[in-house]
């Protein structure tokens, strides 16, 4: 495997970055100018070793399509991440953002983070723990007034630490029908009891109004204690897992069984 290695300062001033192979950045990006992207193509590989990515179009909130880091295969994020000046990280359908343990994003003035793939990082859980909490400030504000950009879980354990513990966060789909559009999965390898945090977005209720914590256990769904409540702009449901991980969905109600196909026997 061949990997382009990009250290310094990366100007993109005419065309778009089409990245099919592996590139490691682990210097500065500008996407100087407007309308111009950074592209991570399906099977292509982007990491991000503390970048600082910018764009230039400082006219208000920007398209999708405008200073944007398109991801459709993976963005490996291993250091801190900003992103700032009016640009877009966009994860596609097929995108997948990794972020290792000790990695850390931000988004700056009017970017934002919109999800329509997988997140993904590990952590060990202590205490209490966040992943995916994305901030930034905004556009001529104050640089000690941070807002949430982006919201995923927190895991407070209330009996003995998670230790390592992998979450999963794909948006922009239902994973039962007439869920909230955010499929979320937990796997850490001490399940004990933990009081879990589930973010997502009003654009993401799927007709929702208060919708309880569900886990699947087999083909079923059990309901978790659960309260409701919003942090700005980001709803959420707390529920007590109860010792119980895997696949997480939000609905009002309980989501149908999943469907088991059976095969006739061959003889």
């Amino acid at each position: 495997m061949k990997i382009c290695v990009a250290r310094g300062i990366f100007i993109l001033s005419m065309t778009d970055a089409q990245i099919s192979g592996t590139w490691r950045l682990n210097g500065y990006v500008d996407l100087h100018g407007t309308h111009h992207k950074m592209v991570v193509n399906p099977g292509g590989l982007l990491y991000f070793d503390g970048l600082y990515g910018s764009g230039d179009n400082n006219s208000g909130a920007p398209a999708l399509d405008q200073n944007a880091f398109l991801i459709s295969g993976t963005l490996r994020i291993s250091g801190t991440a900003t992103i700032y000046r009016d640009t877009n990280l966009f994860v596609g359908t097929s995108g997948l953002v990794d972020m290792h343990p000790d990695a850390d994003l931000s988004i700056d003035d009017n970017g934002q983070l919109v999800n329509h793939g997988t997140l993904q990082q590990t952590k060990v859980v202590s205490g209490t723990t966040s992943f995916f909490m994305v901030s930034g400030i905004p556009s001529g504000g104050n640089p000690g007034n941070s807002v949430l950009k982006y919201a995923g879980v927190t895991i407070t354990p209330t009996a003995s630490n998670l230790l390592t513990t992998t979450l999963t966060l794909r948006g922009d789909r239902s994973c039962a029908p007439g869920t909230v559009e955010r499929c979320y999965e937990i796997q850490p390898t001490n399940p004990m009891s933990a009081t879990l945090r589930l973010y997502y977005l009003g654009s993401e209720a799927n007709g929702n109004t208060a919708p309880n914590v569900y886990v699947l256990n087999g083909s079923q769904y059990d309901a978790l204690p659960s309260t409701q409540g919003s942090n700005g702009l980001h709803l959420y449901v707390q529920g007590d897992d109860g010792g119980r991980y895997g696949h997480f969905v939000l609905k009002d109600s309980q989501p149908a069984p999943q469907a088991r196909i059976y095969l006739p026997a061959l003889y």
